[in-house]
């Protein structure tokens, strides 16, 4: 071989002494002459006479396209050496043979500096040899060359390249002893988790002053290195001596540092433990730029504490006791303490959590009322993306029939569902933001008023799961604070996710939404049964409330899934929204019905509320004006709040076809009218009910009410009065106007709606 070149691995051999199917390829392309620009120099084998463990070696000049003027010294040719593994185990390493290569970035760490090993991948030699070539591996090659000759294989906005790879053993670490510009931890107490696919995975812990004089199998130590460059380290540190000679290059004096460690573990009794080394090194793109992300690695020595202070010249033992020595043995740098390589992960932290789900961390503050299926799953999802800060109130315990769709594990059986979640998500993040439990029925919280009322003030969002209209009226109405509401809940058998949320500026509370929502269910064919009863019911106690209703698990987990998108979608826009999620319960397949928003007002009338919408109010003007010049009328639908004293009014029906309908008169018929208001009572799961009566009034003639109309009322009082509730009447008129009549009506009572 020319001297101007490294000598490459095995002997030569001839051609046709190829053993490994790649590597015949390859050499049959070259030697056809279907690859332009490769000369093929010689052919190697490494052998031990074993045929599993034969290499192929190729060498080869490649020619590569590059400009006059380089960013890194890749020459116009490169002469490689390949090596093919007989068990296809790996990708093809590919060598070059030049002893002056530059230091660039994506190069392979290897035991030995030299020769360099080029990264041609970033996938696993599973997915690549399904479709590799050797045209196109010689092509990723040139082109590996070309970008890296003008500094573009590394582009700007690619991470930086870890400073080494590891292997073996894994090492989990807490992210709240990795700070750059603080004091690192000196020890952190290790725990080794066996495995049958690699050595195992040590778990570091901060350490615990309970457990300070337990024996510990491992302990670990973390030290912060000097700034380094990224793209320059390439053999691997296989002794503590290597490792310190590594550091010292840029000034961080490891050694000295170590021998003032180890006598502190041995006073705290840790000399038979055996030990990982954690170095944090902050990386920078280029020499004058600012530090950029910090790397972090960590290599462990099965010596002994003990082992490694005597062989960096630390102490020695002397009739069977440890004496540490007045000098340190300079001699000694622990160059026969033997390093392994640890590949480090970082425990979970709201960051972790937001990044593996390709969003932004979010800290807002969110009360969630209820803790059931969904909104356990909902939470835990969320908190897997890193969104939110979470308060959980539910008053129900966790048993074992909730197990079919709830977030909680078995383990959770008899604790209270708002202190298990949260203990659930607080086991998910090392770096705080603690989630909180509030064990009460938000309805009649007692003495946990005060905390309630204080987690409600510091929220941003409320997010209602409890599928309950008494909970969701009583968040819509009753709590003050400005924190924007949503209600999140399944129809009866679980194939429908329902969405109401109010806007930030709470413009439309959320149970005027659920107004609109109710109207959409009875009007919109695409929510035809949306709200049927469940039938399936499941028995899991002895007495009559015992009773759970049955909804597959599989619906739960989808919806969960959709709800917790629809919660981020939510925090990211202003507008208020009522969205309908229908999944098939067979084929999975989702469908969304969007139902629109309309303006909607409320009047105080004596002692009641009234609330309706725009919607309702123009639908009444077009029945009017369709029927002109004669008066024309119906029935009012509705909800009652009686606590309240609240009547919202959701949608009419239009006048039965045996009413009497003239210029100055409108008597109503009753054709079919019972049974669609029973129709639209079951449809609406008993929640819309008929609440009134109107009519209109013809051109040229005020909404006041004449004779005719208050002994109308009257009667109206009379029937209502009977059920419990209060009367009301609407009189529509010309351009626009219409007068409401709750309770009471006179001439100069009512409201005149916009």
């Amino acid at each position: 071989m020319d001297d101007a070149f490294l000598d490459p691995p095995g002997t030569k051999v001839a051609p046709d002494q190829f053993v490994v199917a790649r590597a015949k390829d390859l050499r049959a392309a070259i030697e056809d002459g279907r690859l332009d620009f490769v000369e093929l120099i010689e052919c190697r084998q490494l052998a031990d006479g074993s045929e599993d463990s034969t290499e192929d070696i190729i060498v080869i000049d490649v020619d590569v396209e590059r400009p006059q003027v380089v960013e890194n010294d890749i020459r116009r040719v490169e002469r490689l050496a390949i090596l093919f593994r007989s068990d296809d185990s790996w990708y093809p390493d590919v060598l070059s043979m030049r002893p002056d290569f530059p230091d660039v970035p994506h190069l392979n760490l290897r035991d030995e500096e030299l020769p360099k090993s080029l990264c041609l991948y970033d996938q696993s030699w599973d997915e690549v040899k399904t479709r590799w070539t050797a045209p196109a591996f010689i092509e990723r090659i040139r082109g590996w060359l070309a970008d890296t000759a003008v500094g573009s294989l590394h582009r700007e906005d690619q991470p930086l390249e870890q400073v080494l790879s590891g292997s073996g053993y894994r090492l989990v670490i807490p992210w709240v002893t990795i700070k750059v510009g603080d004091e690192a931890a000196e020890r952190l107490d290790v725990v080794l988790y066996p495995a049958s696919d690699h050595k195992g995975t040590l778990v570091a812990y901060p350490i615990d002053p309970d457990t300070r004089r337990m024996k510990q199998e491992f302990i670990a130590t973390l030290f912060i290195a000097n700034t380094r460059q990224h793209g320059i380290i390439r053999k691997a540190p296989r002794t503590l001596g290597d490792l310190c000679g590594f550091l010292e290059a840029d000034g961080y004096d490891l050694l000295a540092e170590m021998r003032s460690r180890v006598k502190k573990w041995k006073d705290e009794g840790f000399l038979d433990a055996s030990l990982i080394l954690v170095v944090v090194f902050p990386l920078k793109r280029d020499g004058d730029g600012d530090i950029e992300v910090t790397d972090t690695w960590a290599f462990i020595t099965m010596d002994s504490v003990f082992e490694v202070g005597r062989r960096i010249g630390v102490w020695e033992k002397f009739d069977g006791k440890v004496g540490c020595l007045l000098t340190p043995t300079e001699s000694m740098r622990g160059m026969d303490v033997a390093l392994d390589i640890v590949r480090p992960h970082f425990s979970f932290t709201r960051k972790a959590a937001a990044q593996a789900s390709g969003a932004d961390a979010i800290l807002d503050r969110m009360v969630a009322v209820g803790a059931g299926a969904i909104g356990s799953q909902v939470v835990v999802n969320l908190v897997r993306c890193g969104f939110g800060s979470w308060t959980i109130v539910d008053e129900d315990e966790l048993l074992p029939h909730n197990l079919a769709r709830h977030a909680l594990p078995p383990t959770f059986v008899g604790w209270p569902k708002a202190n298990a979640v949260a203990a659930l998500v607080n086991s998910y993040y090392e770096d705080g933001g603690e989630c909180a439990a509030i064990n009460a029925n938000v309805l009649r919280p007692r003495e946990r008023t005060e905390v309630l009322d204080a987690a409600f003030s510091q929220a941003q969002m409320i997010l209602d799961f409890s599928a309950s209209v008494p909970v969701s009226r009583h968040l819509s109405q009753d709590i003050q604070c400005d924190a924007r509401r949503a209600s999140l809940f399944l129809n009866p058998r679980g194939s429908d996710l329902v969405v109401l949320s109010e806007s930030k500026t709470r413009s439309l509370p959320l149970d005027f939404l659920e107004a609109q929502y109710h109207r959409a269910v009875i009007r919109d064919p695409a929510l035809s049964g949306h709200l049927a009863a469940n039938e399936s019911r499941t028995r899991y106690a002895r007495t009559c409330r015992d009773v759970s209703f049955s909804i597959p698990t599989h619906l739960a987990s989808i919806h969960s899934a959709i709800a917790a998108q629809a919660v981020r979608m939510l925090h990211a826009s202003d507008d208020a929204v009522i969205r309908i999620w229908k999944a098939d319960p067979v084929d999975c397949a989702v469908s969304v019905v969007e139902v629109p928003i309309v303006p909607a007002y409320s009047a105080k009338i004596g002692e009641w509320t009234v609330v309706m919408d725009r919607w309702l109010l123009d639908q009444l003007q077009q029945l009017r004006q369709q029927r002109l010049p004669n008066e024309t009328g119906g029935v009012l639908l509705g909800m009652y709040d009686l606590p309240r004293k609240i009547v919202y009014v959701v949608d009419t029906i239009a006048s039965p076809p045996d009413s009497e309908e003239k210029p100055t008169l409108y008597i109503r018929g009753c054709e079919g009218l019972a049974d669609r208001v029973a129709t639209i009572n079951i449809e609406s799961a008993g929640e819309v009910e008929y609440i009134g009566e109107w009519h209109s009034h013809p051109d040229r003639c005020s909404c006041r009410p004449s004779a005719d109309d208050l002994k109308l009322f009257a009667n109206i009082t009379d029937r209502m009065t009977a059920s419990g509730y209060p009367a009301l009447m609407a009189i529509v008129g010309q351009e626009g106007y219409s007068a409401w009549y709750l309770g009471t009506i006179s001439s100069d009572s009512g409201w005149m709606a916009p």
